[in-house]
Formats: structure tokens, C-alpha cells, sequence
């Protein structure tokens, strides 16, 4: 009874070649459609959810206010202030701090003689060992608890492990680094301890190099101090991209309004018309909210 079904079909398909044709295309592109779009909703949904504690993890940024109105949103906030919050906050998980210093930084296999340019600002980030405990960093190789716990240490992502090492393993090998900016042109080796896997699409935080921020030390002086205390003001002041975990989402008003008290302590150099405003958003909330881009804004209310 199927055979007779499908032989009459096929004689029907045969008959009207044209007509099938039409159906058979317009089905195909509305099914392609469907599915592309239901992948693209789908990847915007779970824009950053990949981290641990998606859903209770916060990201500290600054806006900006120049005396002509302007403002200036982004991610960096003066260093420390995880730390103050965790300190004076009960129910505060994890917290962790880095800075990105791309853009170019130059990272040389001296055996190979092979260098490789990270021209991208993202794609090099300095951070302090606890990141792995904030952000999903998937390691597939190598040191799998507490990766950067050296000083000198280095997480590759998988392509930037192939890009310099080829099919060779790279742990426990040393690359040669140097940033115009985070080294002062100086080189600092740097001991690979373990790769991760690449981070997804659907992330803002996507580095191919997580290096520990604390092999920065002989061109930071008092870096230690410097990213645990908190401060914003003089030459001293240092600026990072900070994160906290925090369980209760009721705390988060709580703890801007006394930040903002600080805030308003920050002087811009030697002028005091700028305005300073603490902007804390839950990280999966950071993909839909065009007030914490680093585009310059004139909407955003700083008081």
C-alpha cells in the first residue's frame, strides 16, 4: 500500500515537473528560514550565559561626564573596588579583575623562532588568577585547577596554541611577550600551563591569550596594591574590568549608591567638572544594554 503511495506520487511529481519545482523550492526556503532563525534568537538568548554563575555574576563599569555633556560608558572601573565590595558585602562570591592590552602585543616561540602579532585589543587580557573561578574557562590541556597560579604563567586557546605551536604540545613551554603599553616595550616570558578551548561567538569576553596579571610587576610598581586598593585618583590610580558574584540581586542598588559616593570623590586630572557614575550590570544583561558600550552617548542621566 506505501509502494502504490509513493509510485503515485513520483508519477504526479513527473507530470507537473514546474508546479512540484515551485513547491518543493519555496518549502525548502521557508524550513532554511525557520531554522536560521531560530539559531540566530537562540544564540542571542544565551549571549554570555556559558559563565558558571551567569545569573548572579555583575560586571563594574564607569560612565563619564564631560563638562560639555558628553558621556563616555564602558567596562573599566578603578581597581579595588571588587574588593571593597567583597569586604563590606556579606553573601559576595568570587571576584577577579583584568585589563586588555592588544593591540599589538608580540608573542615570540624563541626555539621556532616564530612570532605572532595580536593586533586585536581583545585578544590579549592580563588577568589575576582567580578569573577561572568567574568565567567559564573550559581547559583542555594542561593545569586544570588554578592554571595561573605562577607569576609567569599563560592560558592559550586552542587556535592560538596551533597558530604558534603547530600540531606540537605546547605546555610547559616558554613564549617571550611584549605590549607598547602593558610591558613598556620590554619582554617578559611567559610559561604556558594549560589551553582552553575557544571561546564561543556569542560572548563578549572571547581572549585567545589569558596571561597572569602579575607578571606585569616590574613595569607596575606596587601593582599588588595598586589593583587591590580602593582608589581612582592621582598617578597612582589603576583601572581594570572587574566582576563579583553576588547571590542577591537586591544588593546590587544598595551597593551602587555607596560606590557612587566614591565616584563622586574621583577627579579627572585637574578638572573637577567631569562627573563620575558606577554602572553595574548582571553580565547577561551587558549584550542588550547600549548604556555600557564604549560609544560616546549624550542619554545617559550621570548625577
Amino acid at each position: 500500500m506505501i509502494a502504490n503511495y509513493i509510485l503515485l506520487s513520483l508519477r504526479n511529481l513527473l507530470k507537473q515537473r514546474g508546479y512540484a519545482l515551485v513547491n518543493i523550492f519555496g518549502l525548502a526556503v521557508g524550513l532554511g528560514s525557520v531554522i536560521y532563525i531560530l539559531l540566530y534568537v537562540k544564540d542571542e538568548l544565551t549571549f554570555d550565559r556559558m559563565h558558571p554563575e551567569a545569573e548572579s555574576l555583575y560586571r563594574i563599569g564607569l560612565a563619564l561626564q564631560a563638562p560639555n555633556g558628553d558621556v563616555n560608558t564602558g567596562g573599566y572601573s578603578p581597581a579595588g573596588w571588587d574588593n571593597y565590595i567583597q569586604s563590606n558585602y556579606e553573601g559576595i562570591g568570587a571576584i577577579a579583575s583584568y585589563i586588555r592590552r592588544g593591540m599589538p602585543t608580540s608573542i615570540h616561540y624563541v626555539p621556532n623562532d616564530r612570532i605572532v602579532l595580536a593586533e586585536d585589543e581583545d585578544c590579549f587580557t592580563w588577568a589575576e588568577p582567580s578569573i577561572t573561578k568567574v568565567l567559564s574557562i573550559p581547559i583542555v590541556k594542561g593545569a586544570r585547577i588554578n592554571p595561573l597560579k605562577e607569576i609567569n604563567s599563560i592560558i592559550l586557546t586552542e587556535s592560538s596554541a596551533r597558530d604558534i605551536f603547530g600540531d606540537d604540545d605546547p605546555i610547559g613551554e616558554m613564549l617571550t611577550v611584549s605590549n607598547m603599553f602593558a610591558t613598556n616595550r620590554q619582554k617578559v616570558d611567559l610559561l604556558v600551563t594549560a589551553v582552553m578551548r575557544d571561546f564561543p561567538s556569542n560572548t563578549h569576553i572571547n581572549p585567545k591569550y589569558i596571561a597572569n596579571i602579575f607578571a606585569l610587576n616590574p613595569f607596575n610598581e606596587d601593582l599588588q596594591n595598586r589593583l587591590n586598593t580602593f582608589m581612582g585618583n592621582g598617578s597612582n590610580a589603576f583601572y581594570s574590568e572587574s566582576f563579583f558574584v553576588c547571590s542577591d540581586e537586591g544588593k546590587i542598588e544598595t551597593i551602587v549608591a555607596d560606590l557612587q559616593k566614591h565616584a563622586n570623590e574621583i577627579s579627572f586630572g585637574q578638572n573637577t567638572q567631569f562627573k563620575f557614575k558606577p554602572v553595574v550590570r548582571k553580565i547577561t544583561d551587558i549584550h542588550f544594554d547600549t548604556q555600557v558600550s564604549w560609544a560616546q552617548r549624550k542619554s545617559v542621566d550621570v548625577k
